[in-house]
């Protein structure tokens, strides 16, 4: 008579241990995969940015939207979250909805007709951090491109120290295709993004602080958007630069840039910073 022979126990725990050993090597690459995924998706996203953001400035006289989302600036692309009857949501009652409705007051989404443009795929705070601090929109605008940098002089923060002040026509803009109009930001402990990506821009460039950090949300990467109308993947070669994006600042872990311990990442968005030079 024949008998039927089962999994011994440690056949069991060799089949099983095969299996956690493949998870844990492909975990990795579908990690990687999903980022690159979500990155072609982002980069679509930056071009239909950057093109409603040319498009505004054809429209307007050769004039910048503003690129402050709350104070400063005349024609913001976005707004904060908003009620419904058009009021300012403050952090213990915003929601996905309010999010939205800032996007929609702003001038860009007339260009877009969509607010998922402003969301990258890769960016998963709305759904995995605790409320408020699920934001939804993805991407800042530089400063510079008529943002927080429009009137150093007199804003109260210190930033007098910059020798330039913020783009308001789009013919001012020299090297359009080295000067970044949107970046993803993902500033660390906000219920929103608020106003514009920026920087301690000094001169000599090697003297320049860090005062926002960039979102690395494929691969320790992040997709930018150009004057002239480009979009592109950049890769961030300094460790710092993504402890930074992923930690916050810390004060022991030297994020000013100095002739010594220069931060490349920090030089090149420096070089893409732009302004114009004050008199």
């Amino acid at each position: 008579m024949c008998k039927n022979k089962g999994f011994t126990l440690i056949e069991l725990l060799v089949v099983i241990s095969i299996i956690a050993l493949l998870i844990s090597i492909l975990m990795p690459a579908l990690k990687i995969a999903r980022e690159q995924a979500s990155g072609a998706v982002c980069l679509s996203n930056q071009r239909s940015l950057i093109t409603a953001w040319l498009m505004y400035a054809h429209d307007n006289k050769d004039c910048l939207m503003g690129g402050s989302a709350y104070y400063g600036t005349d024609a913001p692309f976005v707004l904060q979250p908003l009620n419904e009857n058009g009021s300012p949501v403050d952090a213990a009652n915003v929601d996905l909805a309010s999010r939205i409705r800032g996007i929609e007051a702003g001038k860009l989404y007339p260009y877009l007709n969509t607010h998922e443009v402003f969301h990258c795929p890769g960016d998963r705070r709305w759904n995995r951090r605790p409320p408020p601090l699920d934001t939804y929109r993805s991407y800042s605008i530089i400063g510079t491109m008529y943002g927080e940098d429009y009137d150093y002089d007199s804003d109260g923060y210190g930033f007098w120290l910059n020798p330039v002040v913020a783009y308001t026509k789009l013919s001012q803009i020299k090297s359009p295709s080295e000067k970044i109009v949107f970046l993803e930001e993902d500033p660390l402990g906000q219920f929103n993004i608020y106003g514009s990506w920026v920087m301690d821009y000094r001169l000599p460039i090697e003297t320049s602080i860090w005062r926002d950090a960039v979102a690395v949300w494929h691969n320790k990467k992040s997709t930018l958007s150009f004057v002239d109308g480009h979009a592109e993947m950049h890769d961030w070669v300094d460790p710092r630069t993504i402890e930074l994006a992923e930690n916050g600042f810390k004060e022991d872990v030297g994020y000013y840039s100095s002739a010594n311990n220069v931060n490349e990442d920090l030089m090149y968005l420096a070089r893409a910073y732009g302004g114009v030079r004050k008199r």
